[in-house]
């Protein structure tokens, strides 16, 4: 008897245990959202899943709300639920309550939004549908909506300008790079800098993350560059004019839109040039000023007719390969371009300031030499 009164109070807690399952998964109410034009850009459809009835709302959730126009609900979204979904949907936990009866608890819904067109992630307005027993309580809820990954999400300035990087010391360079969304923060996961001439730098470039960046807002990530000195004169050796890029670092940044945005990944390549210090620039016009004038020499029967005719040339040619680098500097550091005798040559960089040195120590006679040797003209 004792056997048969313990099997039948088994069958009864499990029976009330199923009943209890049917229950709480059962909905009373039901959802629909309309779709969602985004910006005139593309549009988003919803589906909505039943997910049953929970007592109250999860302590770690990141709520919003808002009341029907009728007052009869309330409805909440869960922020923190936000996340990506299969092929480029995205999912988000809705709750609805009774607002006439807060401890009713509150029927649980998961939508997946599905984005179709090229439009920004944005934080809009879905309109919310709540039906039950033929009445249709509608409630405007603003909730992160956000695309596929094929969207860009970030910029950068245009014309992407040359960055200067002083050799010999370590250069503190701000990039700059701007968030496109106007109400959506952007989460950077990852930022990787690849350089073409790995020889050119001391150890891996490195950045710091995660990082944020504000809705509409330019976020500046500042990077320490430290070149390696003599690999990287050798790699702008025999890049003479001043717009020219001695090496390229390429900025690949992983990121996603606030609130369950989908991953993306975008490229930046910024151009960088090498910039040696002053006495390595005394050092080059040096060389340039004693290559010139012995070249000047030979070339030059006058110059070697006598002592004093050599000294003479010697001291104009270190005078005028003085003031001619210094001006040429002056107008380098004001943006002009700098042509001497008809060569294109940015006196900042350590082989141009040579040449301009050779040139001018040199004189008409080695002028016209190097010209012919390129095949300028001016030579016999």
């Amino acid at each position: 008897m004792n056997q048969l009164e313990s099997l039948t109070r088994k069958a009864s807690i499990l029976t009330i245990s199923l009943l209890w399952g049917v229950i709480a998964t059962g909905q009373n109410i039901s959802i629909t959202i309309d779709p969602v034009n985004v910006h005139q850009q593309g549009t988003i459809t919803f589906a909505q899943f039943p997910a049953g009835q929970v007592p109250n709302l999860p302590q770690d959730i990141d709520p919003f709300s808002v009341d029907t126009d009728d007052h009869q609900y309330r409805i909440v979204a869960d922020l923190k639920s936000i996340k990506p979904g299969r092929f480029g949907t995205f999912n988000v936990d809705l709750y609805v309550q009774y607002s006439s009866a807060p401890n009713a608890g509150l029927y649980k819904f998961i939508l997946t939004g599905t984005p179709i067109g090229s439009f920004l992630d944005s934080n809009d307005y879905i309109s919310v549908h709540v039906l039950r027993g033929g009445g249709d309580s509608k409630g405007a809820l603003a909730i992160p909506l956000h695309n596929t990954g094929q969207v860009d999400l970030i910029s950068t300035e245009v014309p992407i300008p040359l960055r200067e990087v002083s050799l010999g010391q370590a250069t503190n360079s701000d990039f700059k790079f701007t968030n496109k969304l106007e109400n959506l923060k952007l989460s950077i996961t990852d930022v990787k800098v690849e350089d073409e001439c790995a020889k050119c730098w001391k150890g891996n470039i490195q950045v710091a993350t995660p990082l944020e960046a504000a809705e509409n807002q330019t976020l500046v990530i500042p990077v320490k560059l430290e070149a390696s000195t003599f690999p990287a004169l050798w790699a702008s050796a025999l890049k003479l004019k001043g717009d020219q890029a001695h090496d390229n670092l390429t900025f690949t940044i992983t990121y996603h839109a606030g609130f369950g945005g989908q991953p993306r990944s975008q490229h930046f390549t910024f151009p960088v040039r090498f910039n040696p210090s002053f006495w390595a620039l005394v050092l080059a016009v040096a060389i340039g000023l004693a290559l010139g004038f012995v070249t000047s020499l030979l070339l030059d029967k006058d110059k070697r007719s006598s002592k004093d005719a050599a000294f003479r040339a010697f001291g104009v040619a270190i005078g005028l390969s003085a003031v001619i680098e210094i001006v040429a500097l002056a107008l380098a550091a004001g943006g002009s371009k700098v042509v001497v005798f008809g060569f294109d040559l940015d006196p900042r960089q350590f082989l141009p300031a040579m040449v301009i040195a050779i040139l001018v120590s040199g004189g008409p006679s080695v002028v016209a030499g190097v010209k012919s040797a390129f095949g300028m003209g001016g030579g016999k």
